[in-house]
């Protein structure tokens, strides 16, 4: 699966950026509100974007991407917390890679 540059969700468009773990910082800041020091992904609902960190390896960027999906998701519902995200996302990732569920979606 290849990260598209934009996606649209609810009528609104979000620009996607694959940004490096400097990038992140730089525009993120240094620590996501877990602590972690190296942001995976990120979610500007402000300028619509997506950031997703480059620096990790395909399989994580994806995701990472599905994280971020949850989230915007997730913003029109009562919130779930991050573990609650994270574990949905990757549940969504697998079901779908596991069963090559976009090359049957998206078959030419």
């Amino acid at each position: 699966m290849k990260i598209p540059n934009k996606i649209k969700i609810e009528g609104i468009e979000f620009k996607i950026f694959m940004l490096t773990d400097e990038e992140m910082n730089k525009i993120v800041g240094n620590e996501d509100k877990t602590g972690n020091s190296s942001l995976c992904g990120y979610t500007s609902f402000k300028d619509c974007t997506i950031l997703i960190n480059s620096s990790y390896n395909a399989d994580m960027q994806i995701q990472t991407f599905f994280h971020e999906l949850v989230h915007i998701c997730d913003s029109r519902m009562v919130p779930l917390d991050e573990n609650s995200i994270d574990n949905m996302a990757r549940r969504l990732y697998a079901a779908i890679k596991d069963n090559k569920l976009f090359d049957k979606l998206f078959d030419k």
